[in-house]
């Protein structure tokens, strides 16, 4: 194996939005990921943006789900 070296730079964040439900909650939001890096080899970025919804619910005092989607 031979010397590499480079230089990785990162960027990510979520911003979210939480409702009150009759029985729990609902987060709706988006999330990012810029990631970057360069090197000796070559080159690569990777670029990710999705949507997301999370439901929590208490079904009874003993009993709680969570369920969501990207």
């Amino acid at each position: 194996m031979g010397d590499v070296s480079g230089i990785n730079t990162s960027l990510s964040g979520t911003a979210r939005n939480e409702r009150l439900l009759g029985n729990g909650t609902l987060t709706t939001g988006i999330v990012f990921i810029d990631e970057k890096a360069e090197g000796t080899s070559g080159r690569e970025t990777r670029n990710t943006l999705g949507l997301f919804a999370q439901a929590r619910q208490d079904l009874t005092d003993r009993v709680s789900v969570s369920y969501g989607a990207l």
